[in-house]
């Protein structure tokens, strides 16, 4: 996301689309460009999913967009885009695994992993606000 022109259009039309056009950025053919290469790697997913499961499920890996989601928000990605880290995303999901295997080893019920993994988002992001604020202040003395 940082090193290559591809990374940088996508991180600037998340954060200011306007802006980026202002710069002479191709919003539309680089938003195309996503949606292929997100088709493509879901595609992969699906074949592999395929091959492991040796059959096809749709309800297979139901649940696992909020897990997703609350990997890529505890690994610091911004809700309003234009900030984004993959090794924190990758965290963040070592994270959540982490929580699931210990909810599981103290034998909690299944039940509570959706309680778990959202106070976990709950507690990543007031961490998040409480060290941006604490930027702010910072910046202004």
């Amino acid at each position: 996301m940082h090193k290559t022109s591809f990374g940088y259009r996508i991180r600037s039309i998340g954060s200011n689309p306007e802006a980026s056009d202002y710069a002479g950025i191709p919003i539309d053919r680089t938003r195309m460009q996503v949606l292929i290469l997100v088709g493509a790697l879901a595609g992969l997913a699906g074949v592999l999913g395929l091959a492991f499961f040796s059959s096809g499920d749709p309800n297979i890996g139901g649940g696992y967009e909020l897990q997703a989601i609350a990997a890529a928000i505890i690994g610091g990605t911004a809700m309003r885009g234009g900030r984004a880290c993959v090794t924190g995303a990758a965290i963040g999901a070592f994270l959540l695994a982490t929580v699931t295997a210990a909810l599981a080893y103290f034998q909690v019920p299944a039940n509570w992993n959706g309680f778990a993994t959202g106070a976990v988002i709950l507690a990543a992001v007031s961490v998040d606000g409480v060290l941006r604020q604490r930027k702010r202040l910072r910046g202004r003395r």
